[in-house]
């Protein structure tokens, strides 16, 4: 057996990869909302409610009062939290599953595997926000590289759940390098995409529901990438 290189014929450019994207988000209505919109009308909510008890007379000052609306607004927001915590590994295997069998795992299927890997997902993430911020803090260059290789590290922890972290990681950098355009033009994307239905919808609570539910049609973007790059790096003969 010999390794051959990745080649760049089975990547698709990223703004073909948006109607697939569309497609897949379409059809997986039901998982989404349970799994990204619900706890994001939380966080919505208890923003409208809470307001902004931290700002008095154009002066930052600490304000320990709250009263009732605020106090619901806080809430909200704290179960905003803890559902994103929650949800986000049964929503990386969701990804993964939706793309690579093309069908609609059911959300028990979701959670009941997701769940699984709550502890390797969770810790593959955090590392990585690590490093890409100490790579931007330090220089912008190493920042910028430390995206490429490590961005989607979550989706290797959870498509290997038998592998070390530390091979995850190094599977993650080694497999990116020879597409980092392609990575880094998926998440230019979806960065571009939020920027201008933030910008059209506006600051309103309902403008901002309906932001939320159209950025979800990009949901797929990195899967669909990071499916296409093990594609790509298969061992052939």
């Amino acid at each position: 057996m010999s390794r051959t290189k990745p080649t760049l014929t089975q990547m698709t450019s990223s703004w073909d990869n948006v109607v697939p994207s569309i497609t897949l988000a379409i059809k997986n209505y039901e998982q989404i909302a349970i799994l990204f919109l619900l706890p994001s009308l939380f966080l919505i909510l208890g923003s409208h409610f809470l307001g902004d008890p931290f700002i008095q007379k154009s002066k930052l000052v600490l304000n320990a009062h709250l009263n009732t609306q605020q106090e619901i607004g806080l809430i909200l927001v704290v179960v905003w939290l803890l559902l994103s915590i929650i949800n986000y590994p049964p929503a990386i295997y969701f990804r993964l599953k939706a793309v690579e069998t093309d069908k609609s795992p059911s959300l028990t299927d979701c959670y009941r595997n997701g769940l699984k890997l709550f502890g390797r997902v969770w810790l593959s993430q955090i590392i990585s926000w690590i490093i890409i911020l100490v790579g931007i803090i330090l220089l912008i260059i190493p920042g910028v590289v430390f995206f490429r290789r490590y961005i989607l590290s979550p989706y290797y922890a959870a498509k290997y759940p038998k592998l070390k972290l530390v091979k995850i990681f190094r599977r993650s950098a080694n497999q990116s390098k020879p597409f980092a355009n392609y990575i880094y033009s998926t998440f230019v994307i979806i960065i571009l995409i939020n920027f201008v239905l933030s910008d059209i919808l506006g600051p309103f609570t309902l403008g901002q529901v309906a932001a939320y539910i159209l950025s979800y049609t990009v949901l797929f973007l990195p899967s669909l990438r990071f499916s296409e790059i093990l594609k790509a790096s298969t061992l052939r003969k």
